[in-house]
């Protein structure tokens, strides 16, 4: 098995609702998210079989496990269990930036070209000399 290495920043937005969006990895032990919330947008409590690790990167927001608000700001870690209802509401004017790490693997979540192309081809990926 070959390293997988992404940036992030060569990747596509994909939208997931209004004013939200995100960019997936899916390595073969879990899916890696970077997820962008503004404030004002829709909350949309869900559950799924995930175990899903969240980590706030900038702004602040406050983050419902089946109906506990837990407030977090930068270098925050959230961990989610299995089938629990949860969702985020953005609480600051600043972007939140939300890295979410989901185990095992989400298949729904279908990752960028990029990534498909670094997956399928990985003597692409840029190594140091």
């Amino acid at each position: 098995m070959s390293a997988t290495f992404v940036n992030f920043e060569e990747m596509d937005w994909e939208p997931i609702r209004e004013k939200m969006r995100k960019k997936v990895v899916n390595p073969e032990g879990c899916t890696i998210q970077i997820a962008e919330i503004e404030k004002g947008h829709t909350p949309g409590p869900h559950r799924h079989v995930h175990e899903q690790v969240a980590i706030i990167l900038a702004g602040e927001c406050d983050f419902y496990i089946d109906g506990v608000a837990y407030h977090m700001i930068p270098n925050t870690v959230l961990v989610v269990p299995p089938n629990a209802e949860h969702y985020i509401v953005a609480t600051s004017d600043e972007t939140v930036v939300n890295l979410d790490i989901f185990t095992p693997v989400r298949p729904e979540y279908v990752q960028s070209p990029i990534v498909r192309q670094i997956l399928q081809r990985p003597e692409t990926i840029q190594k140091c000399e």
